[in-house]
């Protein structure tokens, strides 16, 4: 969880989306959501630092990953011909 502070560092109110282009700078930004305001703070959900890697490292091409996850099964699973 981010908390950000509703009043800036120059004394200025922040409403949501202020608070959340605070966080742009941030590694995590594409992946934060929006929780909910306290009295002194927007609430933001970032993501588990390890969880968002493996995301990022595991590509975006969905289909790309469908035939590799496609070829890892097909070598690991017998072809049923007998060896000679």
């Amino acid at each position: 969880m981010v908390r950000v502070k509703k009043i800036d560092p120059d004394g200025k109110r922040r409403d949501r989306h202020d608070a959340m282009e605070s966080l742009r700078g941030e590694t995590w930004f594409a992946e934060v959501q929006y929780v909910c305001a306290e009295r002194h703070h927007f609430v933001f959900d970032r993501p588990d630092p390890d969880i968002a890697a493996e995301a990022r490292r595991k590509g975006t091409n969905a289909l790309d990953d469908l035939r590799a996850e496609i070829e890892r099964n097909a070598v690991s699973q017998p072809t049923g011909k007998a060896r000679a």
